[in-house]
């Protein structure tokens, strides 16, 4: 049984379920040496660094930590998009953490005062401009793979952001005819 994957897999679950996360992070790498290419693995292993990077957030002492967490899951993300580029969640999910990125940039501008903003605030936002810019492929390809109210209106204001007018207006349009018809998810 040991090394049947469905088994490997519950056990992963159980072990998550249990809150023994750890365990749960080193079976999933040691799943994935066994099964490189297996997505799942990969995603699973993404969404458990996501979650664990979210509640480190949470914890001023481990913000640094919750940073550099986010980073392993956006590793794991993008390993799913190479393996399976049609996978939704791992798109959505890739395009949602760019844009958290760069939200920290944004609040950061926006909290500062005009002498300071001066200074340095255009930098800030060139940065997270940039960070934003990286995450609008994959929040594209996820809502060409399934349409959602929530991913829509988060593709408008990265567009809006970005100053792409044109693309936010369409996704508006999109929301619109989507309303219009009785809504989507």
């Amino acid at each position: 049984y040991p090394n049947e994957t469905r088994f490997g897999q519950e056990e992963i679950s159980i072990l998550i379920n249990l809150k023994r996360l750890d365990q749960a992070k080193n079976k999933l790498i040691e799943s994935i040496k066994e099964d490189p290419e297996n997505a799942s693995l990969h995603l699973n292993l993404a969404i458990m660094y996501d979650n664990i990077a979210g509640t480190m957030m949470e914890d001023d002492t481990k913000k640094e930590e919750g940073k550099k967490t986010y980073e392993l899951a956006l590793v794991e993300y993008l390993k799913t998009i190479e393996i399976e580029p049609d996978n939704y969640v791992a798109n959505y999910n890739a395009g949602a953490l760019y844009v958290n990125q760069a939200k920290e940039f944004y609040d950061k501008v926006n909290g500062m005062d005009l002498k300071t903003y001066q200074k340095e605030g255009s930098a800030l936002e060139k940065k997270a401009d940039g960070i934003l810019a990286n995450g609008i492929p994959f929040m594209e390809k996820a809502n060409s793979i399934k349409e959602e109210v929530d991913g829509l209106n988060i593709l408008m204001q990265m567009y809006k952001r970005m100053k792409m007018l044109d693309k936010a207006e369409g996704v508006l349009n999109r929301l619109d005819e989507l309303e219009a018809a009785g809504g989507a998810n």
